[in-house]
């Protein structure tokens, strides 16, 4: 069948990535209409962000049992010595991304920063543990599912014996730079561009 691996029981890699993203994007949209957490904007998205953050860890578990049928070490997620270098080299990328295109935005004029002097208050410092809660929440999720799941899929999907390593790592590498892009809806050509060399780059580290 083309559509079932008769030799290793499952799916085939692209319906396998079809289903995972599919369910993804249903619960990533459905948890805010579901869901209504008390709280201003911010809180708000904390816990938004929060809740999907456990869909996700539950949703990828799912897939690994069910889907892929392998142990959650292959994702990535096998806390040693070179994990936690590739999460610092992460962390490095991940935040040099958007630090570099504020900074770009303000030297060519397109963005512009104000009200730049704040108190150092109980609610400031609360409204920046809620920020950086939101962000992890953004980052964890994000490298579940793309680097994770899609990554480690596309890797295996092209992993053939007339397509040599290096092709195999690009072309995965490259599906899963798109697919993020894809994700995140782009109103012009340069913010898609960002967003698919941000894939590009986080693909990477």
């Amino acid at each position: 069948m083309l559509s079932w691996n008769e030799r290793e029981q499952r799916l085939r890699t692209l319906l396998r990535v079809y289903v995972f993203m599919t369910v993804y994007a249903i619960v990533s949209v459905s948890l805010p209409i579901l869901i209504d957490p008390p709280g201003d904007g911010l809180f708000h998205s904390a816990v938004l962000r929060v809740l999907l953050v456990c869909c996700t860890i539950g949703l990828l578990i799912g897939a690994a049992i069910y889907l892929d049928k392998r142990p959650l070490e292959e994702y990535g997620l096998e806390p040693n010595r070179g994990w936690i270098f590739d999460l610092f080299a992460g962390l490095v990328i991940g935040g040099t991304i958007p630090t570099g295109s504020v900074l770009l935005g303000v030297a060519g004029g397109w963005i512009t920063v104000g009200g730049t002097g704040y108190t150092l208050t109980a609610i400031f410092l609360r409204d920046v543990s809620l920020a950086v809660v939101i962000i992890t929440g953004i980052a964890v999720v994000e490298e579940l599912v793309f680097r994770g799941y899609v990554l480690t899929n596309a890797v295996e999907g092209m992993d053939l014996q007339w397509v040599s390593e290096t092709t195999t790592i690009a072309t995965a590498w490259s599906v899963s730079a798109l697919l993020f892009a894809i994700a995140h809806p782009a109103p012009t050509l340069v913010a898609g561009l960002h967003f698919l060399s941000a894939g590009l780059l986080l693909g990477f580290a």
